[in-house]
């Protein structure tokens, strides 16, 4: 199986150099304007939630400095249009201000300045206080800029690790609170601790029952509300989100329950007794809590239906009416209506069949997910998804309409989130069922098993480390591999933490689960603003790590410490597929060639007798698209190159759209397969590849892939 999560990775773009006339830009002095996105559709919120355009401002020099009166302009002919508030920049730190027009000059909350960005090029400048000396300046225009492809000036980098993963540690499992914040300092004796090696936890090999469910997956992503509809009788649906007893939902005018669900062995995430609600078509329902979607700057919704029946005009399947609204507003068709945008697409399914379907508002688009997969999509950047105090509800009562809207048939599993699940969360809740643990095992060389299982949920783990001059560095990074969560502490000071209750004690559990196929991969977090915690000599990283709770069938923490130092700041500017809004920039590129997104797959989980159609949205920069391609490889076969298509056949869904299609036959590759999955970066015709891996075991394909796309000019 290609996992939705994984297919999503392979993100590959082929870098062309196009001779095309280049602007001036320069950076003068400590303070430049080192990076700044002009068509940011999902990588950086606002407090708002709305993605809007970002300038990053970064110290250089080795002393803070205050920005108040700086100068940001899209003006050449006023060089003082937008002012900073008073704002200390510390050294090597960064600051991002949001090009948005909103003109927001609060020292210490989020800046936003009176002028936007042009995607199509304009002039951008940094200007010292005195309004004359340009400190960056993109001159006469900075180039055409592309969706969520930021452009600055990129940086030469060298990395150090501190502590790697086979560096010694100590261990401790308590058992009381003696020992309070002491383990976390340098000078702790701890020479009666556990002594191992980087990498803390057990493994039991056997599958988390809570992980393995719909129903835990779904209370991992922490929904505000989440209606099971598996009552046997009452009158009451109970909620299972965040939100609690305050959003349950009542069953009005003879909803029937106990009905089959969605069961095993077809829907393997599930008791085999599920039940769900069932609805007549005539006036029954689930009235929900009033105002429950009311001005959300992002929303997801997400269900399991099976129509009995052809739906009459405007069906509702759950939402709130005048606010966000979901269901069949014809026989055929399901729409999802907000007042600032909606979505109509063809519902292909028949019948009495139970299907997952899902919509989420980003603040950028509106989405509609069936099964997983994405079915439909419609743009517009908004703040807020409206209001109306009309009652969330399900199965009709009013969704389209203050009253009435009745469904035929059967809703269960009704969840509602306060902010857009990402695609692979959505696929990941439909990935549950799995009878296959992830192996920990490489990651743990010390073993606690026998010390924490039923003893407790937490474990205290130290690990020293020297550092030889702690000026050079720019950046710390804290890269974590954690099954559940964990606190992490530098020479006595909290620098991290991840699902850690607030309050923490010598027995905490987790307050959140952290997915196993997650937990073995490492995550970073930047904690260079406590870089100056560093001593010249020996230092220690202390890390209370989190089960969630002390029976867990697995737990683990392997810890990284990686510093970055800067070389010279590169003298002229550079795109970067991987934007860094507060953070170092790569080297970059110089030039763009087509950039591929959203690569996605259908079905989730082919069959060997089913063909995987693979797509991508491949985007022209400076010259047009000529062809693309799909290469994979079975296993550690030869690859394989198909052509990739945009005209509307072969299993392209729309001519033009710049969405390409190409297809993997069916009994490409058989069952219980590894997968290895890279990316490769390529300059001109000679391509040499840098190499990123991922291993799993799969129940289905096993496939690595690339996109090739190239443009007409090909130098």
């Amino acid at each position: 199986m290609i996992s939705a999560a994984l297919m999503r990775k392979l993100l590959f773009a082929l870098l062309l150099a196009v001779l095309i006339p280049r602007p001036t830009a320069h950076a003068a002095g400590p303070v430049i304007l080192s990076e700044f996105m002009a068509d940011n559709t999902r990588t950086l919120a606002d407090e708002d939630g709305s993605y809007e355009d970002w300038i990053e401002i970064y110290n250089a020099g080795s002393f803070p400095v205050n920005l108040d009166g700086w100068y940001l302009t899209d003006n050449a002919g006023d060089l003082t249009q937008w002012r900073f508030p008073s704002t200390n920049l510390n050294a090597r730190g960064f600051l991002v201000v949001f090009a948005s027009g909103k003109d927001r000059v609060v020292p210490g909350a989020p800046l936003h300045t009176n002028f936007k960005l042009s995607a199509a090029g304009e002039y951008l400048a940094l200007v010292q206080p005195d309004g004359v000396t340009i400190a960056t300046e993109f001159a006469p225009l900075f180039p055409r800029q592309l969706p969520d492809v930021s452009f600055g000036f990129g940086l030469v980098t060298g990395t150090t690790t501190l502590i790697a993963t086979n560096a010694p540690v100590r261990a401790f499992v308590p058992t009381d609170d003696n020992l309070g914040a002491s383990w976390t300092l340098t000078d702790f004796d701890d020479s009666g601790w556990l002594r191992g090696t980087n990498g803390v936890g057990y493994d039991t090999g056997v599958v988390d029952p809570l992980e393995s469910t719909y129903f835990g997956q779904v209370l991992e992503s922490q929904p505000i509300a989440y209606w099971r509809l598996g009552e046997m009788s009452g009158a009451v649906a109970a909620n299972s989100g965040t939100l609690g007893a305050s959003a349950e939902g009542l069953y009005q005018n003879g909803v029937t329950l106990g009905v089959a669900g969605p069961r095993p062995p077809q829907f393997a995430g599930f008791e085999t007794d599920n039940t769900a609600a069932q609805f007549d078509g005539l006036d029954d329902f689930v009235g929900g809590p009033g105002g429950l979607l009311d001005d959300r700057s992002s929303f997801t919704m997400a269900g399991w239906i099976r129509p009995t029946g052809t739906q009459g005009s405007r069906t509702g399947l759950f939402g709130q009416n005048d606010a966000i609204e979901f269901g069949f507003i014809n026989g055929t068709t399901i729409e999802l209506w907000t007042p600032v945008g909606q979505i109509d697409t063809a519902y292909p399914f028949a019948s009495n069949q139970w299907h997952h379907i899902a919509v989420v508002g980003t603040g950028q688009a509106l989405e509609l997910y069936y099964d997983g997969n994405l079915a439909a999509t419609s743009p517009g950047s908004v703040s807020s998804y409206g209001a109306s105090g009309f009652n969330f509800n399900i199965g009709g009562g009013g969704v389209f309409d203050p009253t009435g809207n009745p469904f035929l048939g059967q809703i269960d599993e009704v969840a509602v989130w306060d902010r857009a699940l990402a695609a692979d969360e959505i696929a990941r809740l439909l990935q549950s069922g799995s009878t296959t643990p992830v192996d920990f095992g490489s990651s743990i060389g010390t073993d606690v098993r026998t010390n924490m299982q039923a003893v407790n949920s937490a474990a205290f783990i130290r690990i020293p480390f020297v550092v030889a001059n702690p000026a050079d560095i720019a950046q710390l990074t804290l890269r974590l591999k954690y099954d559940d969560g964990f606190v992490a502490w530098l020479n006595g000071q909290e620098i991290a933490r991840k699902n850690a209750p607030d309050t923490l004690a010598w027995d905490s559990s987790a307050t959140a689960r952290h997915p196993d196929d997650l937990a073995v991969q490492f995550e970073d977090f930047n904690v260079t603003p406590f870089s100056s915690l560093l001593n010249a000599g020996a230092n220690l990283l202390a890390i209370q790590g989190l089960n969630i709770d002390a029976t867990n069938t697995d737990f683990l923490i392997q810890a990284e410490l990686v510093t970055t130092r800067v070389g010279e700041i590169g003298s002229q500017p550079r795109y970067f597929l991987t934007p860094t809004p507060g953070a170092l920039n790569s080297a970059g590129a110089a030039d763009l060639g087509p950039v591929i997104l959203d690569v996605r797959h259908t079905p989730d989980m082919p069959l060997d007798s089913q063909d995987l159609l693979v797509t991508a949205r491949v985007l022209p920069t400076f010259n047009a698209l000529s062809n693309a391609a799909l290469q994979y490889r079975v296993m550690f076969n030869a690859e394989v190159s198909v052509a990739m298509n945009d005209s509307g056949v072969n299993g392209d869904a729309a001519a033009g759209d710049g969405i390409w299609s190409a297809n993997i036959p069916a009994g490409t590759a058989t069952n219980g397969s590894l997968i290895r999955a890279f990316n490769r970066y390529c300059r001109w015709r000679n391509c040499s590849s840098k190499t990123r891996e991922r291993r799993t075991r799969s129940a289905a394909r096993a496939v690595r892939c690339s996109i090739w796309a190239n443009s007409t000019t090909m130098c």
